[in-house]
């Protein structure tokens, strides 16, 4: 029950495979070839996160590179973070002008330094294998998938930096 629009091929990978080569004399053999399909899929719903994986596994998947969580209006806490960050330099800058006696003029530098990525990430990877190492387990069945909560949800981290340069009056 995900829409066409939350799903988009990101790469598609075709590589031959070879024998390995035991001797010199003996040359490579042409075994087949690896695919990877890369996919990404959004899920509006993180309830339904562990069943989708569950689902993927069931139906073929077996490699998992990536799943990044992340929040859909995060633009607008950005925003409110850096509106705060803002009022934060000006607290700050009332407080050490007091110490000297002084008040705070007006901002003539403001500048955002870089802040951390906002996206929760459990992985990472490019998504090209090996094509060696098994699969499965060694009776040939697909591996069963545990339904329980695999995923702890947490919080999403918004940092804004900024610097602000004020005037001080005396």
């Amino acid at each position: 029950n995900i829409s066409a629009q939350d799903i988009q091929t990101d790469t598609l990978t075709i590589s031959p495979k070879y024998t390995e080569v035991k001797s010199v004399r003996v040359p490579s053999v042409l075994i087949g070839y690896e695919v990877t399909k890369r996919i990404l899929v959004t899920l509006k719903d993180l309830e339904k996160i562990d069943g989708f994986v569950g689902k993927a596994i069931e139906a073929g998947v077996n490699r998992v590179v990536s799943i990044s969580i992340e929040n859909s209006q995060y633009q607008k806490y950005q925003e409110q973070v850096r509106a705060m960050a803002v009022r934060n330099a000006y607290t700050k800058a009332q407080l050490y002008a007091a110490q000297l006696g002084q008040t705070v003029g007006r901002a003539y530098v403001i500048r955002e330094e870089d802040a951390d990525s906002p996206a929760f990430d459990t992985g990472s990877g490019s998504g090209n294998g090996s094509g060696s190492g098994d699969v499965g387990p060694p009776d040939g069945k697909p591996f069963a998938f545990d339904q329980a909560v695999t995923f702890a949800l947490g919080q999403i981290d918004i940092e804004e930096k900024v610097n602000v340069i004020f005037e001080l009056n005396k």
